[in-house]
């Protein structure tokens, strides 16, 4: 993502703010600090590291966009993150690698879009068309939440869970 905050300041698209959220090794942290400071993107780049669960929803509060962009490793291509559902409950659309579990999710309830994780130039594009789409950006975000509402909350997903140990033990 530093390197698609990067190419959106290149193009002079200065309205993008990045907000990077959880915790990094500190040989990582050291990379991104460079990469940061060698680009010059410390005006429109915050690095919060590992905060409290709850003030994660204060900064959903603030963002237009919550992006998920990860690499095709077996452990995620195969999972779908909990961040994908905060973002649905947050009203954000999503952008997201475009891997099927994901893009499937995404697509069903026209919740966001999806990317290729390697394809950089053209992700940027994308956020920087789809950011002028405020309408759409709104109505994507409202369906997510729908979704979540419907059909993935703590309480329903407890029913679908208290339903399969029913059905496992009657075995």
């Amino acid at each position: 993502m530093l390197e698609v905050i990067s190419i959106l300041k290149k193009r002079h698209d200065s309205q993008f703010k990045l907000q990077l959220v959880g915790p990094v090794a500190a040989d990582l942290d050291k990379k991104i600090q460079a990469f940061i400071y060698e680009h010059r993107l410390q005006e429109i780049v915050e690095l919060h590291g590992r905060i409290p669960y709850p003030e994660i929803w204060e900064i959903y509060a603030h963002a237009d966009i919550g992006i998920c962009i990860l690499h095709p490793l077996p452990n995620y291509v195969k999972s779908l993150p909990t961040k994908l559902f905060e973002y649905m409950a947050a009203a954000l659309p999503i952008v997201a690698s475009h891997f099927t579990s994901w893009e499937q999710l995404i697509e069903k309830h026209q919740a966001g879009f999806t990317v290729d994780p390697f394809d950089l130039e053209t992700m940027a594009a994308e956020i920087s068309t789809y950011s002028k789409e405020k309408e759409l950006l709104t109505k994507m975000g409202n369906n997510g939440r729908k979704a979540y509402e419907e059909a993935y909350h703590w309480e329903i997903e407890a029913q679908k869970m208290i339903q399969a140990i029913y059905t496992t033990s009657e075995k």
